[in-house]
């Protein structure tokens, strides 16, 4: 739902709509002995224009994101993007309301986690060690726009889901890093957690990312939770062949949801994306063949 003006109305979207926004609340778990242990990070931020629409990851499978510039939702951007001032982003139904502070904009543009730069007014939060602080699982979550000289004060309740801990079986929490062997498929194995209090009409999935510093390198996904995926053979190899390195394995699981971009008088076919992810941050390593 969304609270707006009188005479707001809010429009049917789905994932084939214009891009027209972001937000994200992310609870990160590292390997035990890590500095930090926990990591409550938070990013949002709202599109004027162009209209634009970039393909999702597959699902299921695995989506690789190698090129340069990005091609593929979510690290794709418009070069004439322009940003819409909608105030201060506010999450609140944790433990602790979580106020998202203000990003910098500078020049050379500052860039987020997912190597995503801003040339206007965006929202980030990452507070290390304060994941309890304000995030609780299987939780939902209110995100409040206050408004601007440009945008309505809106409320949208129920939007965020943070997903329950999911235990890791295989490879274990004790496992780190991760090894990546050559010609080898990874079965990741998890104990299903039961999600009770998940909004009416919204799914829990399952998604793995591999990193390259920041950006992934790949993404696989499968919809749903049912215990297991398997990241193919061909897909560890191509991995290992482009982060000889090694870097990080995110094992996620991910609520994504979908509103309307509304002033509650203009409609564009504009969707905001609502993500909530649960995630196991480890670093995985390429043994020699």
């Amino acid at each position: 739902m969304i609270d707006a003006p009188p005479d707001a109305q809010e429009f049917t979207v789905d994932f084939e709509s214009m891009e027209g926004g972001e937000v994200r609340l992310e609870y990160l778990q590292f390997p035990p002995g890590n500095v930090p242990q926990t990591r409550a990070r938070g990013t949002a931020f709202f599109y004027k224009g162009p209209s634009v629409h970039y393909p999702l990851p597959v699902i299921p499978g695995c989506t690789t994101y190698q090129e340069n510039p990005p091609t593929k939702w979510p690290l794709a951007q418009a070069a004439n993007r322009q940003y819409l001032d909608v105030g201060q982003v506010i999450i609140t139904g944790g433990p602790q309301q979580f106020n998202l502070a203000a990003g910098a904009v500078t020049t050379p543009p500052t860039k987020d986690f997912l190597d995503r730069a801003y040339t206007g007014p965006w929202r980030f939060s990452s507070l290390n060690d304060m994941g309890r602080t304000f995030i609780s699982d299987n939780t939902r979550y209110d995100v409040v726009l206050t408004g601007s000289a440009e945008w309505p004060a809106q409320i949208f309740e129920d939007v965020l889901y943070m997903p329950d801990a999911f235990p890791l079986i295989s490879p274990a929490a004790s496992v780190s890093p991760v090894p990546l062997v050559a010609n080898t498929p990874l079965t990741i194995t998890y104990q299903v957690p039961t999600n009770t209090q998940l909004p009416a009409g919204s799914t829990v999935d399952t998604l793995i990312a591999f990193t390259n510093g920041n950006p992934p390198v790949v993404i696989c996904t499968e919809e749903g939770i049912d215990g297991s995926i398997t990241i193919p053979a061909a897909t560890v190899d191509l991995i290992r062949a482009a982060v000889p390195g090694g870097s990080r394995i995110l094992r996620q699981h991910v609520v994504h949801n979908l509103r309307e971009l509304t002033n509650g008088i203009t409609h564009q076919n504009q969707r905001i994306d609502f993500l909530s992810v649960w995630c196991y941050n480890y670093p995985f390593s390429v043994p020699a063949p």
